[in-house]
């Protein structure tokens, strides 16, 4: 989950149900003997689709009854950030907005953006009109 989640991050983890999960919501999952932390993209009736922020071309489907907790809050360097502060939403709404437009990475994302913008900044140049 880097770089939302870093090394040393102490994580707060509120047990739920697989059935309150939303949205951007970061969730500890059973999996395999393996106990992932990835936040929700997608919901069906009866999993999630799932996504760590460090890579997002991996997809994790899970049953509802595989989420074991909602990670609420983090501590870093003494620190603590809960899931209301602006930088935990904002990642949230990065991840299912890139799930929700089929985008694989941030940097296709700015590339796409800065082509855009400079083709339109070039185009205004040669018709003579001020930016």
């Amino acid at each position: 989950m880097n770089p939302f989640l870093q090394s040393g991050d102490i994580l707060e983890i509120e047990l739920i149900r697989g059935s309150q999960a939303h949205l951007g919501d970061v969730l500890l999952v059973v999996q395999d003997k393996k106990r992932p932390v990835s936040r929700v993209i997608s919901r069906a009736c009866n999993e999630l689709v799932l996504r760590p922020d460090n890579h997002l071309a991996q997809i994790i489907r899970c049953p509802k009854s595989q989420i074991v907790g909602l990670v609420v809050s983090l501590t870093r360097r003494g620190k603590q950030i809960s899931r209301t502060h602006f930088f935990w939403k904002a990642a949230a709404l990065k991840n299912v907005l890139f799930w929700r437009l089929g985008l694989k990475n941030m940097s296709y994302f700015v590339r796409t953006i800065k082509r855009k913008v400079l083709s339109r900044l070039l185009l205004l140049s040669t018709n003579n009109k001020p930016l």
